[in-house]
């Protein structure tokens, strides 16, 4: 009943997220609800991960600044403590972490179920254990996936800005469009 379908989102309003949204390793700029943003407040920052727990369980995306998500619960979110970055360890190099298909993918496909019953990961998840390189390889690691989401970004908000684009041209269309 919280949903809202596009038409009838404000420009603020919450991109409400399921395990669905996530496209290309990111989460998807169209998805198909939102949230009313004076009910719902955004559960997740930037820099932020979300690994899905349902569905296609491993699916990843990386948050931008960009971003303004509710989070459905099929995710976990994933944010780094002060004990993580003691390590070295970046919101990227995590990332790169859990794209890798040695490390979530196995994972994730070792607990998965088929059949009436719905895996589970909160509990699990814990137990996932990170590799620590050397300080010199995690920075080229997060080098590299730095320079993929900026892309990323780039991508979309070129995207958001031909969308503005249109929108204001087609309001000024229809604003000025006799009917009859």
């Amino acid at each position: 009943k919280n949903y809202l379908f596009d038409i009838e989102r404000e420009e603020s309003d919450l991109a409400f997220m399921r395990t669905s949204d996530v496209v290309n390793h990111e989460l998807d700029i169209s998805p198909d609800y939102f949230l009313d943003s004076s009910k719902f407040e955004n559960n997740a920052n930037p820099n932020s991960i979300v690994f899905s727990r349902d569905g296609v369980i491993g699916e990843t995306a990386f948050i931008t600044d960009l971003d303004n998500p509710f989070i459905a619960s099929g995710f976990i979110i994933f944010e780094l403590n002060q004990k993580a970055s003691d390590f070295g360890i970046t919101p990227e190099y995590l990332f790169a972490i859990l794209k890798n298909r040695n490390i979530s993918f196995n994972y994730a496909d070792r607990r998965t179920v088929i059949a009436s019953t719905i895996p589970h990961l909160r509990e699990n998840l814990g137990k996932l254990k990170v590799p620590i390189f050397e300080k010199n390889e995690i920075n080229e690691i997060t080098k590299y996936v730095k320079e993929v989401l900026a892309f990323q970004k780039s991508r979309k908000k070129l995207i958001l800005q031909v969308r503005s684009i249109f929108e204001e041209f087609f309001n000024q269309v229809f604003d000025n469009w006799e009917y009859t």
